[in-house]
């Protein structure tokens, strides 16, 4: 909704008379985040959705405060790109306008990398073989 206003001011002996208009929106809403894990490597596209979504080129999301561009899509779809973080944790993630947080949060899990340690046999024929992997996945796991 867009307004007009007009602001009198007396002054001496001179009347002035400034108009200036001004537009309010409707808060954005979250109500999903898909997908709501990703690896600590980052660089995973995440869809939220929700309402009252409006085309701006200042928008971004913040996760746990580090910025990331946002795509408008529609009025109930934006996407972005999840920063890399150092460990495992959940981040909270919320739609920024103009440097304003406009939406409720919701959460993403950061996951630990799977780092392979071993595997069985070292050497053998070429073609296909099988092999036997040991591997290591740091989860991160909040408890309640």
């Amino acid at each position: 909704m867009c307004v007009a206003l007009a602001l009198y001011v007396t002054r001496a002996c001179s009347d002035f008379v400034y108009l200036m208009s001004s537009c309010f929106h409707t808060a954005a809403t979250l109500s999903a985040l898909n997908p709501t894990t990703g690896s600590v490597v980052g660089g995973v596209i995440v869809t939220l959705t929700g309402t009252d979504f409006l085309p701006n080129s200042a928008m971004e999301c913040s996760i746990d405060a580090v910025d990331s561009a946002a795509t408008y899509i529609t009025t109930s779809t934006v996407k972005c790109v999840v920063p890399s973080r150092g460990s495992p944790a959940v981040a909270s993630v919320l739609l920024r306008v103009n440097g304003v947080d406009e939406t409720n949060a919701l959460s993403f899990t950061y996951m630990g990398t799977v780092t392979v340690t071993s595997f069985v046999p070292t050497t053998g024929p070429t073609g296909a073989i099988s092999l036997r992997l040991s591997v290591f996945l740091y989860v991160f796991a909040e408890c309640m």
